[in-house]
């Protein structure tokens, strides 16, 4: 079985839980970000959002890349007092985690791309700001033989076989 969201969401909160800084981390759609923020009031806080996934990059190695934008947001005190602690700290929370993601080996994972930094002022509208980064990776995926089938692999008639193979629609893994 594949599970390299979850191996990806795995890094994430591995980073998170022994960041001394960070106070909690929660994987989801960006939607639910501001739920996700009224629960508590410990920040700074780490939100991974799934942007997407490009399948079958590579069509000899199965390698897919997996796209996350990575949030960083603290609580601006009343008067925006803390505003220049706020983002210096979530910007160095971040590029902690981007060392730390390049300095370790994941099996089956590579980091592709990190982005720039983006900032997020007053973020969902109830006083947090701090910044947005960007992660691709690059992630070993699985082959058609591993796809749980009923009664082994299915694969069409003799003749249907060569239209799809003249047509391009079947690969050698089918043969």
């Amino acid at each position: 079985m594949n599970t390299t969201y979850v191996r990806l969401v795995n890094i994430f909160k591995t980073f998170s839980d022994n960041h001394l800084q960070v106070k909690r981390f929660h994987a989801d759609f960006l939607e639910q970000l501001q739920n996700f923020t009224h629960l508590d009031i410990n920040f700074p806080i780490l939100y991974a959002v799934p942007i997407n996934v490009n399948l079958l990059t590579d069509d000899i190695t199965d390698l897919s890349t997996y796209s996350f934008d990575i949030y960083c947001l603290d609580a601006i005190q009343e008067g925006r007092e803390n505003i220049t602690p706020v983002l210096n700290n979530t910007s160095q929370i971040l590029n902690d985690l981007h060392k730390w993601i390049k300095r370790n080996e994941f099996d089956g994972i590579d980091i592709l791309a990190i982005s720039n930094l983006t900032p997020m002022n007053n973020y969902t509208m109830d006083k947090l700001a701090g910044w947005r980064m960007r992660i691709d990776f690059e992630c070993e995926g699985y082959t058609y033989c591993e796809i749980p089938f009923v009664n082994g692999t299915p694969v069409p008639e003799d003749d249907s076989v060569n239209t799809y193979i003249q047509t391009g629609y079947i690969s050698n893994y089918f043969v």
